[in-house]
């Protein structure tokens, strides 16, 4: 029996023609690294012979007559303006990481706020324990700022697709 399948491949949606049928296999969306996306490729049809030409060139291959313009600007396939969705808030978790990380403000741009208020809690117990023993124990104020600080710096080296995967959609919460 001839049947026809659809398989996704390179993020692509491909039309198979086989001679036995297939079970489609539905598998989780994944986003392609950069360098495997690909060009779409436009085509112009001439006016005066009717052969398809790209996009690429002024003139038909095939007649040599000029072709018009195509009406939509080419991007890269699967693309969205070039950046991977959840990306956007690498930068401002890292800084914040680094410059307040104390604060656990780097925590609450991520969405995790059990651990930014634990961020805050660690803080409060610092400050309380420093003016309890008269800056005896202020060494305690530093600790959650060096954590902020390798966390700010672990977010910063990560590429935009492992900061994805990592902390927007599997919800590392610490380091």
């Amino acid at each position: 029996m001839r049947s026809f399948t659809f398989r996704e491949k390179d993020g692509y949606n491909r039309c198979v023609f086989t001679t036995s049928p297939r079970k489609a296999i539905a598998k989780k969306p994944t986003i392609p690294k950069p360098e495997t996306i690909k060009m779409q490729t436009q085509y112009i049809t001439c006016s005066n012979c009717g052969s398809q030409n790209a996009a690429t060139g002024g003139r038909c291959t095939n007649c040599g007559m000029s072709l018009p313009m195509p009406h939509m600007p080419m991007q890269p396939a699967g693309s969205r303006g070039g950046q991977i969705p959840g990306a956007e808030k690498k930068l401002a978790a890292g800084l914040c990481g680094i410059l307040v990380g104390g604060l656990g403000v780097h925590k609450f741009i991520l969405g995790y706020q059990q651990e930014g208020f634990i961020y805050l809690g660690m803080l409060g117990v610092g400050l309380i324990l420093t003016f309890i023993s008269c800056g005896i124990l202020g060494f305690v104020l530093i600790i959650p700022g060096i954590m902020g600080l390798i966390e700010g710096i672990i977010y910063l080296t990560k590429s935009d697709e492992d900061f994805v995967n990592t902390y927007i959609i599997n919800k590392k919460p610490w380091f």
